[in-house]
């Protein structure tokens, strides 16, 4: 066997036979450390191979962690859940044993959001952290205990707050790490700026802008769903149809703002219905009252209590002239009842009594074990 040959196959490990090794040449000087080395830069390069390519699958497979959240920011869905999703990456991303979502409040300073880990660890985290807007990821160590890594969370409108996580003392983000991060904050920023402008055009669309109650599309979802359950649980279900007297000639006497002064009155006395109930404007100057789980008779002692905050708004000179209320009550009937015309039948035959001068009756006696309010 060639000498060279013999040396290189030795500083590799091979087993070599023992007729070979006898027959070997002599081997020039120096080669065998020369060989030597060449073996052990071939197997330190397969080492940092294999160390590359475990980066690339952990990095890899945090990239599908991540992804998830990710995705989500482009439907409406609530900022708890987003910040679970957004925490839940950053785990998978880093192996951090605690994480938090830290955002700027109103006062001047940092509020947490959401945090996954125990509650020192996040105070922990929080003692790192200024109302100072932050660019790039940072390590900070907590002496020896810990280091922690915090990425500024920005929306379209700029800083919000932090992301934070604890790491073990002196761990190293590699650069793929920290870019992640980065962008986790930034979309857990577009994401919370994208759940809140839901929101508020949900309120806005459940609202009635003049009164403050319900909208009448948000009447008639819940009426919908309502007359659904009493039907499948057999419960009652109320409604009571309210109008307000003589709203034409107020208005054409006194101005429509003055009418509608009136109408935001009268909305705030329906405001403070029980909870569980729904008052809500049906449309100009009618609105509504929907009362799950409530029988006729209970649901006159709440129109009772309405007509008495009616009485002690008017007693104290809130206009120049009383404000006065028609109601109808109807009761479901599960046999095909219609609610809506039951009650509205109800009220304009409570609009003609006030014509002709008739009292509006009242209920006899308390129904033991209605709800409060």
């Amino acid at each position: 066997m060639n000498r060279v040959a013999y040396t290189l196959l030795r500083a590799l490990g091979v087993a070599i036979p023992a007729g070979l090794a006898a027959a070997a040449l002599p081997e020039p000087p120096g080669l065998p450390s020369l060989l030597a080395a060449a073996a052990a830069s071939v197997a330190l390069g397969a080492a940092a191979e294999a160390r590359l390519h475990h980066r690339e699958r952990r990095l890899c497979s945090a990239l599908g962690s991540v992804a998830a959240p990710l995705h989500a920011l482009g439907t409406p869905v609530d900022e708890e859940g987003l910040c679970d999703g957004i925490l839940a990456a950053a785990r998978a991303l880093t192996g951090c044993e605690s994480a938090g979502i830290w955002i700027g409040d109103a006062a001047g300073g940092l509020t947490l959001r959401a945090g996954w880990g125990a509650a020192t660890a996040l105070a922990r985290q929080r003692d790192v952290l200024t109302r100072a807007p932050g660019t790039g990821v940072a390590l900070r160590d907590r002496g020896r205990a810990c280091r922690v890594g915090v990425a500024p969370v920005t929306g379209r409108s700029g800083w919000m707050g932090y992301l934070t996580l604890e790491l073990p003392p002196r761990h190293r983000l590699e650069a793929a790490q920290k870019q992640l991060l980065q962008l986790l904050g930034i979309h857990a920023g577009v994401g919370l700026e994208n759940s809140r402008a839901w929101q508020r055009l949900q309120s806005q669309a459940h609202t009635d802008p003049l009164t403050g109650v319900g909208s009448r599309r948000f009447f008639e979802e819940q009426l919908r769903r309502e007359q659904a359950r009493a039907g499948r649980t057999m419960t009652p279900l109320a409604l009571a149809m309210i109008d307000v007297d003589g709203m034409k000639e107020l208005n054409d006497r006194h101005g429509h703002p003055v009418g509608d002064r009136v109408l935001q009155a009268v909305g705030s006395l329906l405001a403070e219905v029980r909870e569980g109930d729904l008052a809500a404007r049906y449309g100009g100057d009618e609105f509504v009252i929907l009362m799950p789980e409530t029988t006729r008779r209970e649901a006159e002692h709440v129109v009772g209590r309405l007509r008495e905050s009616l009485a002690a708004l008017n007693a104290g000179g809130a206009f120049p002239f009383p404000i006065a209320l028609s109601v109808g009550i109807h009761q479901a009937s599960f046999a095909g009842d219609d609610l809506l015309a039951g009650a509205d039948a109800a009220m304009y035959a409570e609009k003609e009594r006030h014509r002709r001068g008739t009292p509006a009756p009242q209920p006899r006696t308390r129904i033991r074990g209605s709800r409060s309010g």
